[in-house]
């Protein structure tokens, strides 16, 4: 679980280097999270596997069970 982390982390690098570019995160970074991450972790799911909601803004920043999924400026 904890490897996940710096995957993310460096899935949001080139989101926070454009972060007011709202089409690259709709066009690039946005399908990779649907195919991968919303089944377990979305407002949509039964339960969010440690507490982490990755298909909003607010839910990337305020993390889950362990830490922020993100933090900007990092």
């Amino acid at each position: 679980m904890f490897m996940r982390i710096p995957i993310l982390s460096a899935l949001f690098l080139p989101v926070l280097a454009v972060a007011d570019d709202a089409t690259f995160f709709r066009e690039k970074v946005r399908p990779i999270l649907a195919d991968h991450c919303f089944k377990c972790h979305s407002h949509e799911a039964n339960k969010s596997k440690g507490g982490l909601v990755l298909d909003s803004r607010e839910g990337m920043l305020a993390g889950g069970d362990t830490a922020p999924a993100m933090v900007p400026g990092k």
